[in-house]
């Protein structure tokens, strides 16, 4: 039996929380030869939880739970671990959801997955996946692992996957990758060692988006203080980060309300998407007689 699996089923069907001792008593019931769960293998299943799915166990006084940080991730951890015939309905259910299970059995069990995926415009094609670990990003689940196709390690999105098969074949899994490298200088679902940060600073120029970023930090590198005066801005922003293509669309999101100054590249890049957007919607300005 897995026991990074059980531990997970357990503590969500236990909404209260369990000891470490009411665990320990429970895995003896479930154990061949009826032997507790001994400390340190609860330990390294409740960090396997944590790096290869995502999911935190929290302590609570001498009681231990499974958290849900929101009602999307409790409809994962619905269908991952709960009563998969239960009132989850097409309709909660996360976008790719129903690979959710198999790919965590896969993950713990160091198994091959025949996997048929479907890119953004393009054609689907079929790969020998190893999965390592499994990511919630802005919404969407994604699991990091080693394409045979491509002969990387990769990042694929639960909801583009066609089809998935268990393979007999095992795989070895690398030392050095973990969730905390790969995403280390993301904002979304961009990862890989090779992306290389760049020091961003922009201005705030509203206290509600200086607000809202305070609440939602872009990036854990984030820092956000008061703006040097006659600059007309609320705060200034500063972070390291890899200007993938979701970055700077997150920034061009805040329009108005936020002007990149630092690195030059990116202050260019971002001023040239707001001259073909000004472009594009003067033209269709002039063409309806506008």
């Amino acid at each position: 039996m897995n026991k990074t699996i059980w531990l997970a089923r357990l503590l969500y069907s236990h909404t209260g929380g369990l000891t470490r001792q009411e665990i320990r008593d429970k895995w003896r019931e479930q154990d061949d030869m009826g032997r507790p769960m001994a400390s340190s293998t609860f330990y390294d299943n409740c960090n396997y939880l944590e790096s290869r799915y995502g999911l935190h166990v929290r302590r609570e006084g001498n009681r231990y739970r499974l958290e849900c940080l929101s009602a999307s991730e409790e409809n994962v951890l619905r269908h991952m671990f709960g009563d998969m015939a239960a009132d989850l309905g097409q309709d909660n259910r996360p976008a790719g959801a129903e690979w959710l299970p198999l790919m965590a059995e896969a993950i713990d069990g160091n198994s091959v997955l025949r996997m048929t995926y479907a890119p953004c415009g393009k054609a689907p094609y079929e790969t020998d996946f190893a999965p390592y670990f499994m990511r919630r990003i802005q919404g969407r689940h994604y699991v990091v692992g080693r394409s045979s196709r491509h002969s990387s390690v990769r990042t694929f999105a639960a909801d583009r996957i066609d089809s998935l098969v268990m393979m007999a074949q095992k795989f070895r899994r690398p030392t050095g990758i973990t969730p905390e490298g790969w995403f280390a200088h993301s904002y979304g679902a961009y990862g890989g060692y090779d992306l290389e940060p760049v020091h961003v600073v922009a201005d705030v120029l509203t206290q509600d988006l200086a607000a809202y970023l305070r609440g939602r930090p872009l990036h854990p590198s984030q820092s956000l203080t008061p703006a040097a005066g006659g600059s007309g801005a609320a705060a200034r922003l500063e972070l390291d980060i890899a200007p993938t293509r979701d970055f700077t669309g997150a920034l061009l999101s805040f329009g108005g309300n936020l002007r990149v100054t630092q690195p030059e590249s990116l202050r260019r890049q971002i001023a040239g998407e707001v001259r073909a957007m000004n472009r594009l919607y003067a033209e269709n300005d002039n063409s309806t007689g506008l």
